[in-house]
């Protein structure tokens, strides 16, 4: 599944917004268009950064690295 999958479900399971989650990642814009990519527009080669990773473990409350092997598992 594409990372952005898995995004979508922690999300939802937290009742979040796309907005929310940006907010909880820091409120950047650059962010948030990633994220809303990886989760509306899934695309093999386009790779999961560090930076956002990084940022979605801080929201998520899990290590950067799980969103990185999530996304090396899906590429």
């Amino acid at each position: 599944f594409p990372v952005g999958s898995f995004i979508a479900d922690e999300m939802q399971e937290r009742g979040w917004s796309i907005e929310e989650l940006t907010a909880r990642t820091g409120g950047d814009p650059v962010t948030q268009l990633t994220i809303e990519l990886l989760i509306h527009a899934p695309t093999k080669g386009a790779r999961l950064d560090k930076d956002t990773a990084v940022k979605l473990s801080l929201a998520f409350g899990t290590s950067y690295q799980l969103w990185l092997n999530l996304d090396e598992a899906w590429q």
